[in-house]
């Protein structure tokens, strides 16, 4: 039986090396190109097709995640970890950072955020993903702050109507938006 093994082994490398001869002598034979041309490697079919397209996605998750935060925030701030499919990695941390304040002060909210976009400020497409900027009017005048007993604690003296530049984020490999920050773009109310 070894002996038998040992003749296959170099059995296979004669019967290769005599069709590789074969394959190259008929490629030189046909007058054509002895390597076969690939096919186009396909690229990644862009994450959205228009401007308003990705006008529509950036509300889309920008409310997404103002239900969310809101949601976390009404529970008083208990399993913020929920937060993290809606923003970037770097946002987590400050997301979570807030949300502890609510627990460390007993604190919840009742009442959601609303916000009217105003329009895009830039929409850039990159190999790796994309990013989006809009304007919004941000509400929170329906939002009201409670501490443990119930009683309500929300400061009158806070912006409830801000004007902010929302930057949103997508790669490739996600392909769905998510926020990389929320800023007051002027001093203006909205």
């Amino acid at each position: 039986m070894p002996t038998r093994l040992a003749t296959v082994g170099p059995m296979r490398s004669v019967v290769g090396a005599v069709s590789l001869a074969v394959i190259l002598l008929l490629a030189a034979c046909g007058g054509g190109n002895a390597v076969p041309t690939l096919a186009p490697t396909p690229t990644t079919t862009p994450l959205f097709a228009s401007e308003e397209e990705a006008l529509a996605a950036a509300e889309e998750a920008y409310a997404a995640y103002l239900a969310m935060s809101g949601l976390i925030s009404s529970e008083g701030g208990v399993e913020p970890e929920r937060i993290a499919p809606f923003v970037t990695e770097e946002r987590l941390v400050d997301e979570l950072r807030g949300f502890e304040t609510y627990r460390a002060l007993g604190i919840r909210t009742e009442g959601n955020d609303t916000f009217r976009v105003l329009e895009i400020q830039r929409f850039d497409v990159a190999p790796g993903g994309v990013e989006i900027a809009i304007y919004v009017c941000w509400d929170a005048s329906e939002v009201r702050v409670f501490d443990q007993d119930g009683t309500d604690v929300t400061p009158e003296d806070r912006d409830v109507n801000d004007l902010r530049e929302i930057v949103l984020v997508a790669f490739n490999e996600q392909r769905r938006l998510v926020l990389e920050s929320d800023t007051p773009w002027s001093s203006e109310s909205c």
